[in-house]
């Protein structure tokens, strides 16, 4: 079988640096980031979402639901991924002023789909860590979830590319131990885990004339220490 991409005609989503997750239930979300005509301070922690459901496809602005509820700051190069069938979780990135951000927001989406008045909805919910994250890993992370806990990677200038645990259980930092060639710093990730436990990183290290990713590594999770291998044979050009 062939693996074709369908590109989606709908409004435009012009934002940099922004978060992006997809629920089991079909909902696309989009958080923070940055217009490219505006600052991040402006519209940094605006939320907007797709629903694949839906007939007629395009982004709708959730600015209603942040009235007088808790909902994240601003913020930049953070990571997200869904947790359950309606939930995403988010963690860190950077504010508009560039300071590290290490905090974790549930959003629960399936209000958005609910009739009635949503006046009384609250869809973000802030957790409470226990202890703190070890490592540098904030920004531009692979985030990924299994098992009850997210796992977090991501190797940049200000990140040295350690491998951390968050149980949503317990609420603890847990580092893993790796071995293997880990991949090396990266301006873009894309990230996801397999039925089988892994890892992967996709990024544009040394990109490409066609500017698109160009290397795919791989973290197999179910290996004693968790082990990274490196997929060579990828072009995403043509």
């Amino acid at each position: 079988n062939t693996l074709r991409w369908d590109r989606l005609d709908i409004n435009q989503n012009h934002r940099q640096n922004h978060g992006l997750a997809v629920t089991n239930s079909g909902i696309v979300v989009s958080f923070g980031g940055y217009d490219i005509d505006t600052d991040c301070s402006r519209n940094g922690n605006s939320l907007r979402t797709i629903d694949l459901e839906q007939d007629e496809m395009y982004w709708k602005d959730q600015h209603k639901f942040s009235i007088n509820k808790e909902w994240p700051g601003p913020r930049r190069c953070h990571g997200m991924c869904n947790i359950e069938q309606d939930k995403v979780v988010m963690f860190g990135g950077r504010d508009c002023l560039g300071t590290a951000l290490f905090d974790i927001w549930i959003l629960d989406t399936a209000p958005l789909r609910s009739e009635g008045n949503k006046d009384d909805v609250s869809l973000w919910t802030k957790l409470k860590p226990k202890g703190k994250i070890r490592s540098r890993v904030r920004e531009v992370v692979s985030i990924a979830h299994a098992g009850g806990k997210i796992y977090l990677f991501g190797k940049t200038p200000r990140s040295r590319g350690e491998v951390e645990s968050f149980d949503l259980s317990s609420h603890k930092w847990e580092r893993q131990v790796t071995c293997g060639q880990e991949p090396p710093e990266q301006d873009c990730q894309v990230h996801s885990i397999d039925n089988v436990k892994r890892l992967i990183t996709i990024s544009n290290h040394e990109p490409l004339a066609c500017g698109m990713f160009n290397r795919m590594d791989i973290l197999d999770m179910e290996t004693t220490p968790m082990t990274w291998s490196t997929v060579n044979d990828i072009s995403w050009c043509g």
